[in-house]
């Protein structure tokens, strides 16, 4: 069984397993950012980028997360998630969690 890794705010890690996402929404947005050009002069522009948006679900060891939790979580083809824990389920000797997954990627500056 592949094991991927939920990584806490605060540093703990926990191993992760049957990753599942689910209704997975992707959007292109932009935010502001600094730019350094020739002679380290700042200018100011935008970045874009493609947030991607999920449910997601996985199982833990019981005693793993809790509600409200944020973190990172890595998956299949190291790929990594911000995650904030919504439920938690246990299950006969684990816990299924279940959470809300962000990624953002494809950053592009505006010219």
């Amino acid at each position: 069984m592949e094991h991927e890794v939920f990584a806490h705010s605060n540093g703990e890690m926990f191993y992760a397993w049957d990753v599942q996402f689910a209704d997975l929404e992707q959007r292109r947005e932009s935010g502001p950012c600094t730019y350094h050009e020739k002679g380290n002069r700042p200018r100011k522009g935008k970045m874009y980028f493609t947030l991607e948006t999920a449910n997601v679900s996985f199982s833990a060891a019981e005693g793993c997360g809790q509600v409200g939790l944020q973190g990172m979580l890595s998956s299949p083809g190291d790929q990594f998630y911000d995650v904030t824990i919504s439920s938690i389920e246990p299950k006969q000797g684990y816990v299924r969690v279940f959470g809300r997954a962000a990624k953002k990627s494809g950053f592009e500056k505006d010219r």
